[in-house]
């Protein structure tokens, strides 16, 4: 663990199509409920990418667009009750997901999931893939005012991890959620996943990356070096097994990773410099 975890910038996740693989899910259950409405298969792919990211209250929105002749709450609980069958028997992680956050944790960074999903939904999805433990809390959509893109979200999760939202990275996958998490004024890492085609990302200064792991290397916050022992850690771990501490952070380009404030607060790394005898 970090010598001085105070130091370390705070972390702040999404949690579905960021941690979770579960926007194909989503769709597949979408499909499945528009079907007796009359929308095809590929009409209904379509229509879903406008439905990721959002809120509770804005689906019921768009379904009432899409199908005025349904009920939007009706049609949304029938939505969730396919999803929900389709991960009765287990959650899936994004690829790096595990490891990379255990080494995060390991580093001693204080981290926290905010998402639109409700509590319930959240700690239970967190719990059953395991990765519950290293989170500090939960910011879930049904406990805050504004959704995303408001920045509310942000601005809870920050001060639930003891941070100013300037000393936060925040990871989202989807439009809504990192412009929020730039409106509250964190540093700001968007990884992709589903979203129509042709759609310009928003322009508000974000770095882009896939998977976590990469995202994670980019801005400093591992260094590519240091992930073998990674998975190792992970089974020692759950074996009960106490490991040494990580090997020291190393410099990438004349930031050292120990000072990870420095890409927080947006300051960018000189020319790359040879190691000191301090170092």
């Amino acid at each position: 663990m970090a010598k001085d975890a105070a130091a370390l910038p705070g972390l702040l996740f999404d949690m579905d199509g960021l941690l979770f693989d579960t926007e194909a899910i989503g769709e597949e259950a979408f499909i499945e409920v528009v079907a007796p409405l009359g929308m095809g298969e590929a009409e209904a792919k379509e229509a879903y990418l406008h439905f990721v990211g959002g809120n509770a209250e804005e689906t019921r929105a768009r379904i009432k667009r899409r199908f005025p002749q349904v009920d939007p709450m009706e049609a949304q609980a029938a939505w969730v009750k396919a999803y929900e069958a389709r991960i009765a028997d287990g959650v899936p992680l994004k690829p790096t997901v595990a490891d990379t956050l255990d080494a995060l944790a390991l580093r001693g960074h204080a981290m926290a999931v905010v998402t639109s999903s409700w509590r319930n939904h959240a700690e239970h999805n967190l719990s059953v893939t395991g990765i519950l433990p290293l989170f500090k809390g939960i910011i879930p959509g049904d406990e805050v005012a504004r959704t995303k893109p408001d920045p509310e979200p942000y601005l809870q999760g920050a001060a639930l991890i003891g941070r100013e939202p300037m000393d936060c990275v925040a990871f989202e996958d989807s439009d809504p959620g990192i412009t929020a998490a730039a409106r509250a004024g964190c540093r700001c890492v968007q990884i992709p996943d589903m979203r129509p085609a042709g759609q310009p990302f928003p322009e508000i200064g974000q770095l882009q990356a896939k998977p976590l792991a990469e995202a994670a290397h980019l801005t400093r916050l591992l260094c590519p070096t240091n992930t073998p022992e990674i998975g190792l850690r992970v089974c020692a771990r759950s074996l009960g097994i106490v490991m040494p501490p990580p090997r020291p952070l190393c410099s990438w380009n004349g930031l050292r990773l120990d000072d990870p404030l420095r890409f927080s607060r947006g300051e960018r790394a000189g020319p790359e410099r040879p190691p000191s005898p301090k170092d």
